[in-house]
C-alpha cells in the first residue's frame, strides 16, 4: 500500500521533510534514513494508520543492496568481510551499528 492510495499529498509531505518531491523508481536510491521515517510518521499519523512504515516497508537482505556490494568485493575471509561490515553499515542506515567483540 503506498501513500498515494490512501490519498496523501505525497509531494508536500516529501518536501516537508526535505526529500526530493518527485522521487525516482530507482529502489537502490540512497536518500537520508531520518527524513524517510518522518515521511513515514507524516503519513501514518495522517492517514491514522499506525503501522504504515511496516505496510510500505520492504525487507531486504543486506547481500541484495546494490550500493554495499561493492564495499564487500574481495574480501580475503569472513573476518575481513565482518571488519568492513562494522565499518560500512552506518553509512548505509543510521540505526545499523555493529561491532566486533
Amino acid at each position: 500500500m503506498v501513500a498515494k492510495e490512501l490519498g496523501s499529498p505525497v509531494e508536500s509531505l516529501l518536501q516537508s521533510v526535505n526529500l526530493p518531491s518527485q522521487l525516482p523508481e530507482e529502489k537502490e536510491l540512497l536518500l537520508l534514513e531520518i527524513n524517510c521515517w518522518k515521511f513515514v510518521h507524516s503519513i501514518a499519523k495522517r492517514e491514522f494508520c499506525s503501522i504504515y512504515g511496516l505496510i510500505a516497508g520492504e525487507k531486504k537482505p543486506w547481500t541484495e543492496i546494490v550500493t554495499i556490494k561493492p564495499l564487500f568485493k574481495d574480501c580475503l575471509n569472513l573476518y575481513d568481510l565482518l571488519k568492513r561490515l562494522v565499518i560500512f553499515a552506518p553509512t548505509q542506515s543510521l540505526t545499523s551499528r555493529f561491532a566486533l567483540v
